[in-house]
């Protein structure tokens, strides 16, 4: 049974590593890290303690959801992984430690009451800066043991929680306090730095023996609920499944500029009869059945049916007879007739959901043809038509070519081709916006009805 934790300035790692020498160590969480830990890490106890803030994208609630529906047990707490388990709660995370607690309870709201600036892993992720929570026990412990005024201890705390987290340091803490009352200042200042105050070093530690000491037996509750695939979360799958792929273009040419490389995706894309950059790019997902299902969007029995029946009327088969024959004819059977409709139908659905993201295969597939030098000559203007013709007759040239995809709009045509707007895909072709309605004329007539 794999169990992992996310951990960084938390706890040392020497010390999480102690506690569950079982369990394996990643950073810091960031968005995609569950998902891939449950999807192709095969995890099956997680431990969220830290998670990246602000700068990167943080870990995505869908991802816990994912993890729970899979049988992986979640144990969140400390810092990231107690705002994510209060968040969470009635899910099915565990939430563990008294910061989960006090998110769950309301007492706590903000981030910032666990966010701290810190060093990378080189160095042990140490603190640059103190997590209001840390400051919240404190303070506390002082007015206990007496060394802050109990009438003084809302101004001590307000006085930090007014300081940005990231500049919240024991120096300026020190200022601070010590402008409200030079008796208490330095003596709290002081005691406040002890090391029994870190509240998130204990959460920490309580995660980990958690995630050490679960037992198979001890999996989620059955879950009453059901996780659904947005489309946003359909990207963030796709992105953590297909990272980028631009460190692998530091090749013979490099020296063929930024702007260059982008018309050279977008050649590729306006030649979809290109073996490799156009074709494709853009049919790469289409030929995957199991991607439909995956996503819940494949055809059902009478939508296949419904499509038979245009197509039929399209090609004028107003019987079943005549069907018949017309099939006998094209040495197809009737399953084998089904079956092309079916994949029609997820071609076209998958084309929608990936048209915007497959223009990413493109450098990929630039890297396995040797390099943008040898496909730059993609990025040249397309000769779509006879030298002279109008703006609008060479739009209706490619928007009639047979191995374009068929699409209601021109809009849908350019999102399809992987065109990120209409705009992008006009200055191409190297069309004036205003001269598309004939184009978009055949474009609708071509649209499947």
């Amino acid at each position: 049974m794999r169990r992992i934790a996310f951990v960084g300035p938390s706890i040392p790692p020497n010390a999480a590593q102690a506690l569950a020498p079982e369990v394996t160590l990643l950073p810091p969480a960031r968005a995609g890290d569950v998902y891939r830990a449950v999807a192709h890490g095969e995890a099956r106890v997680i431990g969220l303690v830290d998670g990246v803030f602000g700068s990167v994208g943080s870990v995505w609630h869908k991802e816990i959801l994912f993890a729970i529906s899979r049988g992986c047990q979640v144990f969140g707490g400390a810092s990231m992984g107690a705002l994510r388990a209060a968040e969470c709660r009635s899910f099915g995370i565990r939430g563990v430690g008294t910061v989960y607690a006090a998110y769950a309870d309301g007492e706590l709201e903000d981030d910032d009451e666990v966010a701290v600036s810190h060093l990378d892993a080189a160095v042990g992720y140490e603190c640059l800066t103190v997590p209001m929570v840390t400051v919240r026990a404190a303070l506390s412990a002082a007015v206990s043991v007496g060394l802050l005024p109990e009438r003084d201890h809302e101004r001590a705390l307000k006085a930090a929680k007014n300081v940005f987290y990231a500049d919240r340091t024991w120096d300026v803490l020190g200022r601070e306090w010590g402008a409200l009352d030079q008796d208490w200042g330095p003596d709290v200042t002081l005691f406040a730095q002890q090391p029994q105050h870190d509240v998130k070093a204990v959460d920490a530690a309580a995660v980990l023996r958690a995630v050490q000491s679960a037992r198979p037996e001890d999996g989620p509750r059955q879950a009453d609920w059901q996780m659904e695939p947005t489309v946003f979360w359909r990207r963030l799958v796709q992105e953590t499944d297909f990272p980028s792929v631009a460190p692998w273009f530091e090749d013979d040419g490099a020296q063929v500029s930024l702007a260059r490389r982008i018309d050279v995706v977008r050649g590729a894309l306006l030649d979809p009869g290109h073996a490799q950059l156009g074709t494709r790019a853009r049919l790469f997902a289409h030929l995957v059945y199991q991607v439909c299902e995956a996503l819940g969007i494949a055809p059902s029995a009478r939508e296949v049916q419904e499509r038979s029946e245009r197509i039929r009327r399209v090609l004028g088969l107003g019987d079943a007879r005549t069907t018949r024959q017309w099939l006998l004819a094209s040495k197809l059977t009737v399953a084998e007739w089904q079956r092309a409709i079916r994949f029609q139908l997820m071609a076209e659905r998958l084309g929608e959901e990936y048209a915007a993201e497959l223009r990413h295969q493109v450098p990929m597939l630039v890297a396995a043809s040797g390099g943008w030098a040898q496909v730059e000559h993609l990025a040249e203007p397309m000769q779509l038509g006879v030298e002279g013709e109008s703006p609008s007759v060479v739009l209706t040239a490619l928007a009639t070519r047979p191995d374009m995809p068929s699409a209601a709009t021109l809009e849908d045509l350019a999102a399809r081709l992987g065109f990120t707007s209409l705009t992008e895909f006009l200055s191409t072709t190297g069309v004036d916006p205003g001269d598309t309605q004939a184009a978009t004329d055949v474009v609708e007539r071509r649209a499947p009805q």
